[in-house]
């Protein structure tokens, strides 16, 4: 759901305004995480989950939309590094925030004070018929639509259902209907004059998730670390990831190198780091190398993030992010475009991120039911890919195949992410320009 709201709230902040706008997804995310810490089923958990995965997404969006309205253009940088830094220090501290909360397995209330955090309440202006009549509602379907749609059926095709099943190939059919018709209504709105506001105006981000959850459980499964020890061996990815980030904008913005030649300096490293990471031994012992691996994919994941969020001004068009010149925001036609190029970036990688979960959850699931489907009855394989808690119960030389299975698994899913960062390097080219865009010092 996070993924699928993020211009679709930019639009929104852009006709009600930022400061509403913030309030209400903040006020959304506490009402909801409270609901989720008070659930008493999976059912509703799963539903109110996602409605707090929306007022997250669009806390998140709306970081990136205030940052260049309210920063100057020559800290740009600067708070584009701290911003990146704070995203992955957010999402590495979860496993040890989780792991410490839960640590205590008998306590079933643990899990609840995940949620039970914050509380905040806020007024907001009140809503006009112009507000409304400016809301692009085509294009906001469509692209929840597609998003959703697509996202489920990599998350369900070949687990919950075949790839060749008639409910994923239509979900993947009609999701990819709903892009055709989402890029081609957006183009439409950018072409010609209309009330509505055109939502379209990016997939980095499938490596960088992908790590952050697929490493604290192989450390859980195949080593079998607690989930607050799995978290704390993640240390040397959480401190390299914001130290890659400030790296990045120290090289862009003081030394004043083109963005893409930095990008493409970051790539091999991210690439290496995830290949090293790939060949990880399946011994329950877990050797030292794997925490240089980690500082070495965290460097280049790090760099990345950070240069391509400072990136977005100097290579989007003026419609889609008009930050260049301050007298710009005195359109404020402009400014309300200019959220879209920041939220924009951000939904991508953040549907990149979600691909690339749903993928690596494939490859995980087929591998152990190829692995083990000959060696495990039917009923102990259906409640392994449920729940690794029942290795618990697996005497020692049916836990140690089955432990292997699951490093080979792992090793395949980052892999599979080193060619994702691959094509990322590739895409990466088609930046290139004779003369390419860099900070200068003035």
């Amino acid at each position: 759901m996070t993924s699928g709201f993020l211009i679709i709230i930019a639009k929104l902040s852009d006709i009600f305004g930022r400061k509403n706008f913030i309030v209400l997804v903040l006020g959304s995310f506490i009402a909801f995480s409270i609901g989720c810490g008070f659930s008493n089923d999976m059912t509703t958990l799963i539903v109110v989950r996602a409605f707090q995965g929306i007022g997250g997404g669009g806390m998140y969006a709306m970081a990136f939309i205030v940052l260049p309205e309210m920063v100057p253009i020559s800290k740009h940088a600067l708070y584009t590094a701290i911003l990146a830094s704070t995203i992955a220090l957010a999402g590495l501290s979860g496993p040890l925030i989780g792991g410490t909360v839960n640590r205590n397995h008998d306590n079933t209330f643990a899990w609840r004070w995940i949620f039970l955090l914050k509380e905040s309440s806020k007024k907001w202006r009140a809503l006009t018929v112009e507000n409304f009549k400016s809301i692009d509602v085509i294009g906001l379907l469509l692209l929840l639509g597609a998003s959703i749609l697509f996202v489920t059926a990599l998350e369900k095709g070949g687990t919950r259902y075949s790839w060749y099943s008639v409910i994923t190939l239509s979900l993947l059919i009609i999701s990819f209907v709903l892009w055709v018709l989402f890029w081609t209504w957006e183009w439409y709105q950018s072409n010609h004059e209309t009330k509505q506001e055109p939502l379209g105006p990016h997939l980095r981000g499938a490596a960088m998730t992908t790590v952050i959850i697929n490493l604290p459980q192989r450390f859980h499964v195949v080593n079998g670390n607690s989930p607050l020890e799995a978290g704390y061996r993640l240390l040397a990815l959480t401190i390299s990831i914001p130290f890659g980030s400030f790296i990045g904008g120290f090289l862009v913005q003081k030394l004043c190198i083109p963005f893409i030649w930095v990008l493409m300096g970051f790539a091999p490293l991210q690439i290496a780091g995830l290949v090293l990471l790939g060949f990880s031994s399946s011994n329950k012992d877990i050797s030292r190398a794997i925490y240089g691996y980690q500082v070495v994919a965290g460097l280049g994941l790090g760099g990345s993030l950070g240069v391509s969020i400072m990136m977005i001004p100097f290579i989007a068009t003026k419609q889609d992010m008009a930050t260049l010149k301050r007298k710009d925001f005195e359109d404020q036609r402009v400014i309300r475009l200019a959220a879209v190029g920041m939220s924009g970036s951000g939904q991508f990688r953040a549907l990149g991120g979600s691909i690339g979960i749903a993928i690596c959850t494939n490859v995980l699931n087929n591998h152990i039911t190829s692995a083990l489907s000959s060696i495990l009855s039917p009923i102990q394989l259906n409640e392994l890919l449920q729940s690794t808690e029942v290795l618990t119960k697996f005497p020692p030389r049916l836990l140690a195949i089955t432990r292997k299975a699951y490093s080979d698994a792992y090793n395949t899913q980052m892999l599979l992410l080193a060619a994702f960062s691959a094509a990322t390097l590739m895409t990466t080219v088609l930046f290139w320009e004779r003369t390419p865009r860099r900070m200068t010092k003035s």
